[in-house]
C-alpha cells in the first residue's frame, strides 16, 4: 500500500518538473522557490527521483521471501525458518 502510494507520489513529482508551469498556472499559484531549482535541473530531479522512489519502493514491498514447491507442496519456507535451505533439504 505504502509503496503504492509512492508510486502516485513519483507520478506527480514526474508531471510538476515537467509540466510544472502549465500546472501552476492553471490553478492560478505562485511556485514554491524550490520549484526554480527543479525546473533549471530537471533531468537531474528526474532521474534522482526515479532512482530513489525505486529504491525505497523495493525497500518497502521486499519480503525475502524464498520458497521451493514441488507439485503444489511446501518443501522450504525462508519465512519459517527465518534461513536459506541447504543442500541436503532440498535434495
Amino acid at each position: 500500500m505504502l509503496g503504492k502510494l509512492l508510486t502516485y507520489v513519483q507520478y506527480a513529482f514526474y508531471a510538476i518538473v515537467f509540466f510544472g508551469d502549465q500546472i501552476f498556472a492553471y490553478l492560478k499559484v505562485t511556485p514554491p522557490a524550490i520549484y526554480q531549482t527543479i525546473k533549471a535541473k530537471k533531468m537531474l530531479a528526474f532521474f534522482l527521483v526515479m532512482f530513489l522512489g525505486n529504491n525505497i519502493q523495493n525497500m518497502l514491498t521486499s519480503t525475502g521471501a524464498f520458497e521451493i514447491t514441488l507439485n503444489g507442496d511446501l518443501l522450504f519456507s525462508k519465512i519459517h525458518t527465518g534461513r536459506m535451505p541447504t543442500l541436503e533439504e532440498i535434495d
